[in-house]
């Protein structure tokens, strides 16, 4: 087995836009996408990769990471050491998973389906050749948002299972 550093680095790596790409260790989560110029929370790109990574990583080291420690400017070095105290508190993470999906299970989805509900069909009823528009629309962005919902289910479904099952 390779040292944490090594798995984090080949996660680092696999995850990159650009692997061939120059690395620096301060900040390093900034060069998961190129260019590394302006900060990695403030793209649609950078958010992208950085999630990407971080749930790879949370997957494959059977971690969960606090937010806060998302919002930190790491330096590769401390970063890693983080990770191997995380690991060191296997309960903990099992419980800040758990508790994650049950937030993703929330009921803000039903919430969504029942105003759709509601306020939809009176603009079929007007019958003007626009109006399947505004039915359109709004179908589609729910669509958009259960599938997110889902796809965040399914993640901290197999985050808990991979926890709970004993490594060898």
């Amino acid at each position: 087995m390779q040292p944490l550093d090594a798995r984090i680095r080949a996660l680092f790596d696999e995850t990159r836009e650009d692997p061939s790409a120059p690395f620096e260790e301060e900040n390093f989560l900034q060069h998961l996408v190129r260019p590394a110029t302006q900060p990695i929370d403030d793209s649609f790109k950078g958010k992208r990769f950085k999630n990407r990574f971080i749930d790879r990583l949370q997957l494959e080291l059977g971690i969960c990471l606090p937010d806060d420690a998302l919002e930190k400017r790491w330096r590769f070095g401390d970063f890693v050491a983080y990770v191997e105290e995380r690991r060191r508190k296997p309960a903990v993470n099992l419980r800040m998973a758990q508790k994650r999906l049950q937030e993703s299970k929330g009921s803000d989805v039903t919430l969504l389906l029942i105003l759709n509900l509601l306020l939809l069909p009176p603009l079929g009823v007007i019958g003007a050749p626009w109006a399947y528009l505004y039915l359109v629309l709004p179908l589609a962005l729910n669509a958009l948002v259960v599938g997110a919902k889902i796809k965040s289910i399914r993640y901290y479904r197999r985050l808990v299972r991979a926890m709970e099952t004993p490594s060898s």
